[in-house]
């Protein structure tokens, strides 16, 4: 938390006052919510039940962390070591050795779940929780965020190529990619049974392609899930709703704790 001057219009978390573009304010970079300074010298609001910053402790996790630990554990050539030592060409020398193309596929991915990362660390209003693990299971969860529209589990793919949605099927290159709804779909439901309190908790899956050109603008799918570019996700994800602060920290918290962090 640090005092600074606020660029944008916010409100006060705890009293609702509007901030105006240039106010000072001490600003929750977990949280994305302001407080006056008003607030904050209020002997009623320091330190007690009433303490602006009060909440369930929630680790943000590290986007791509579980993929990039995977490929440096598989690279027989030293992983992230060769682009460390050599930054110019490490990516030329790790092609010429001949790293497998399913252990480059770690590195790749996890450099999509990072871009994608650093777009949703920048969204207001927003809890962001970054590769999670799945009890009971070596899959993850690449991103979940907690906004005033929902929930969103989102899962980035870094396909190439001419993205297109014709006839109920997402094809990517001509080649039928339908079945990477189904596993956003198993998302969804575990997210929705980690949630019995919510029984009512909107909760949105979303395959996010990070390359490639879309031929059909997105967004579009089956309406189980959807399909975004990094562009449409975010606006998606900026739009008004009906989820108070209280309500998207509650949900955030409880989400971090059936979910934790992949790698620590």
């Amino acid at each position: 938390m640090s005092t600074i001057r606020l660029r944008y219009s916010a409100n006060c978390r705890p009293c609702g006052a509007v901030l105006s573009p240039g106010s000072e304010a001490v600003w929750d970079r977990t949280a994305k919510s302001a407080t006056c300074v008003g607030c904050v010298d209020s002997p009623a609001l320091v330190g007690g039940a009433a303490d602006p910053f009060a909440g369930p402790a929630v680790d943000r996790g590290i986007a791509g962390a579980s993929a990039r630990a995977e490929y440096e554990r598989r690279s027989p050539y030293g992983g992230d070591t060769i682009s460390t030592q050599y930054p110019r060409i490490g990516n030329i020398l790790r092609w010429l050795a001949g790293e497998p193309q399913h252990v480059a596929a770690w590195l790749k991915g996890s450099v999509g779940e990072e871009r994608l990362g650093l777009v949703f660390d920048r969204i207001p209003h927003a809890w962001v929780l970054h590769d999670r693990a799945v009890p009971a299971s070596k899959a993850n969860i690449d991103h979940i965020l907690v906004v005033p529209s929902g929930v969103f589990v989102i899962d980035a793919k870094r396909y190439k190529g001419k993205i297109t949605w014709s006839a109920g099927h997402l094809r990517v290159n001509g080649r039928d990619q339908t079945r990477l709804g189904e596993g956003i779909l198993r998302q969804v439901t575990m997210i929705a049974q980690a949630l019995p309190s919510e029984p009512d908790v909107r909760v949105t899956g979303v395959l996010c392609f990070v390359d490639g050109s879309f031929e059909t603008r997105p967004p579009f799918g089956p309406g189980t899930f959807v399909v975004h570019s990094p562009r449409t996700l975010r606006y998606a994800l900026e739009r008004p709703g009906s989820y108070s602060f209280d309500d998207r920290q509650r949900l955030a918290g409880l989400l971090s704790e059936a979910f934790p962090p992949a790698a620590s």
